[in-house]
């Protein structure tokens, strides 16, 4: 529990206090991992935002929580929220329209419209995370005040980036006069671990990223990973031991061996598969009910994390079924 550990001890130490979920609703959001209407897919992130406050209040009963949003949520997850202790805060969505509607992950640069609008307390942490991201433990970590905290992706310098290369990317740094010695590291989009004084940095880069999108040149930042990874200098530094990121499509699978000791999942493949089943175990509250120990079990057996045999059996039809498509 975030209330019995002691982190701030010594000078300039941050703990974290705050997770927001940014949350843009956009007719012409499109994405590969939701399916259907706009309706349909809203829905899809609804339930999962639900489950990412569920996960994280189940574990950290003294974390502040905010869904930042554009819209007003229905009622039925606005009960939810409520239940949870999840503070609703109204953003207005300006970054995204910097790219045309239906621009895959277009939705993503909202993020920057929320840390302008959110501050950031002096010695705290404030943690953005994707609304497809679960908790299975408390979140433990601290900050130097004026670090950022990350999730550092193993991408190659010429491998594409949803539409941007790492080596593209450090030269538009060195045309914006922020020459690299090397390539940078491709941050990743699911977490961003926020201290006040990294915040005026960031913004400004954020700034001179936006701005260079908003110039319509070729190649360019398409969403916020090219932004973050843009962004990032010395003072970002990787929090792989509280988060990764989890591939659990029958397709590809890449599950850390110490997945059980992570705090935060994001498992991009899961919105409508295994994190619909933990919205309905958020909502008719079991995991009230079980311990911690029986909660990771159920979150890791539903979303295959951790194997099972039906999942496994279900898994194997589809990868058969894919490759038989793909010899048609």
């Amino acid at each position: 529990m975030l209330d019995t550990v002691k982190y701030g001890l010594g000078f300039g130490k941050c703990y974290i206090s705050r997770v927001v979920v940014p949350f843009e609703v956009d007719p012409a959001e499109s994405t590969p991992f939701t399916k259907g209407s706009h309706r349909t897919r809203l829905h899809t992130y609804y339930r999962s935002s639900v489950a990412t406050f569920g996960t994280l209040r189940r574990f950290n009963p003294a974390l502040e929580c905010v869904f930042a949003t554009n819209a007003t949520p229905p009622k039925w997850v606005a009960r939810q929220f409520e239940r949870l202790n999840v503070q609703i805060e109204h953003v207005d969505a300006r970054s995204s329209q910097l790219l045309p509607a239906g621009t895959t992950f277009r939705t993503s640069l909202y993020l920057f419209d929320v840390l302008r609008a959110i501050t950031v307390p002096n010695g705290r942490i404030v943690a953005y995370l994707d609304p497809d991201v679960l908790c299975v433990r408390s979140i433990e970590f601290e900050l130097e005040d004026g670090q950022v905290g990350c999730l550092p992706l193993a991408t190659g310098a010429h491998d594409s980036i949803k539409g941007t290369t790492l080596t593209q990317i450090a030269d538009i740094s060195a045309s914006l006069g922020h020459p690299k010695d090397s390539i940078p590291m491709h941050i990743g989009g699911e977490i961003l671990a926020l201290t006040s004084a990294a915040l005026p940095m960031l913004l400004k880069r954020v700034e001179e990223a936006l701005s260079y999108l908003a110039s319509d040149c070729s190649p360019n930042f398409l969403n916020e990973e090219h932004v973050l990874t843009y962004a990032s200098d010395q003072n970002w530094c990787s929090i792989r031991s509280v988060v990764a990121r989890i591939w659990t499509a029958p397709s590809y699978r890449d599950i850390p061996d110490d997945a059980l000791n992570i705090a935060l999942w994001h498992l991009p493949a899961e919105k409508t598969r295994g994190i619909l089943g933990i919205y309905w175990a958020v909502r008719l509250r079991l995991l009230d009910h079980l311990s911690d120990n029986a909660v990771r079990r159920l979150i890791g057996r539903r979303t295959g994390v951790i194997p099972t045999h039906r999942r496994t059996i279900s898994d194997q039809i589809r990868r058969t079924s894919l490759q038989v498509i793909a010899g048609i």
